[in-house]
């Protein structure tokens, strides 16, 4: 199943927070954040069934690094040998790129995200919340789309970012979406 979803750009880049410069991968989604974009993406839209079933319940951890060298195989797959785990790009072109992958809690522990998703309706006062373009792209590349509806949540809160319906792509993922974090305008 060929993939382009480069999460590598949601990643952090930051050492002092290393386990940002991971992408989770659970066994329902990948998500990639660096506090101030996060991209999340169903796993069955990079993975077939027989590689999500070997993600252990505390999900895995990909080097950002790692991610942008395979983002664009032909197939990319999950296998584990005794205790390790491999992720492997298969490519048309060029030979098989295999990374060993690490557990999420052995040496770092990817943040809770799912506790910064808005699980409210959206707000009407946003008249004075801006967005970093650059980010916004980034996040858009991330998750391989061009258009976004975006939902915002009030003043200094995630802005959730959806594939914008396109009754002509019938293959876009309703469980595939990001968040930015506002700028507060003054």
């Amino acid at each position: 199943m060929k993939t382009n979803f480069k999460l590598h750009l949601s990643a952090g880049k930051d050492a002092l927070r290393p386990a940002m410069t991971f992408i989770l991968l659970t066994q329902k989604e990948f998500v990639a954040t660096d506090a101030h974009i996060m991209s999340i993406v169903p796993n069955n839209r990079i993975l077939e069934d027989d590689s999500i079933a070997l993600i252990p319940n505390n999900g895995l951890l990909i080097e950002a690094k790692m991610w942008k060298t395979i983002y664009n195989a032909n197939h990319i797959s999950l296998s584990v040998d005794g205790n390790k785990y491999f992720i492997t790009g298969m490519f048309n072109n060029k030979p098989d790129i295999t990374y060993e992958v690490q557990k999420n809690g052995d040496d770092y522990n990817f943040p809770n995200w799912e506790q910064v998703i808005p699980n409210n309706s959206p707000s009407e006062d946003v008249s004075f919340i801006g967005i970093n373009h650059k980010l916004l792209n980034n996040l858009g590349q991330a998750l391989d789309l061009e258009n976004f509806k975006l939902y915002f949540n009030g003043q200094n809160k995630p802005i959730v970012c959806k594939p914008a319906i396109n009754y002509v792509q019938d293959y876009i993922n309703e469980n595939q979406y990001g968040i930015i974090m506002p700028y507060k305008i003054n």
